[in-house]
């Protein structure tokens, strides 16, 4: 009206920019995924303590931004076993992460997950 551009209302306004900044994160983190898996198989087989509870410490919060709640869970109670030492829990562990991470590939057909 008079010339002025309407406007969506703010709550769209907002859920639009929430959508696209949850996209941004998505695809960030898909794209970061193959080096933090790197990082992780590496620390693991060194047995280094400290490298792999960053890797899981990063990945935990990744996953809590993601709304990605059962990745989020494991990875924080894997980084409590690397911080202990737990090898036999940490290697236990590893093929449900995997499972996990796996729809947020980067290398998949999709970066969106079929599942949050």
């Amino acid at each position: 009206m008079f010339g002025v551009a309407t406007l969506p209302p703010p709550a769209a306004a907002a859920d639009q920019r929430a959508s696209a900044l949850q996209a941004r994160m998505l695809a960030a983190f898909a794209a970061d995924l193959p080096a933090r898996r790197a990082e992780l198989a590496g620390a693991v087989a060194r047995r280094d303590q400290d490298g792999a509870a960053h890797v899981l410490h990063g990945l935990k919060g990744s996953a809590a931004h993601l709304q990605a709640n059962e990745l989020q869970l494991l990875a924080g109670d894997l980084e409590v076993a690397a911080d202990c030492g737990h090898w036999e829990s940490i290697d236990a562990g590893l093929p449900r992460l995997a499972e996990l991470l796996a729809p947020f590939d980067s290398t998949a057909t999709s970066a969106v997950p079929r599942k949050l």
